[in-house]
């Protein structure tokens, strides 16, 4: 689980008021929602095929 990196990653889109936001992990894939804020976390693999 990645909840040190979602709190971490919820801190700073409320700090600089941005809604969305990605976690790059191992394997993992999946998207949270806070308070009106959206992190997605991604593969390694997939974000560098983009």
């Amino acid at each position: 689980m990645i909840l040190r990196e979602l709190k971490g990653l919820f801190d700073a889109l409320a700090h600089f008021n941005v809604k969305e936001g990605t976690l790059v992990t191992f394997s993992q894939s999946d998207v949270f929602e806070k308070g009106g804020m959206t992190a997605r976390a991604i593969p390694a693999h997939e974000y560098l095929a983009d």
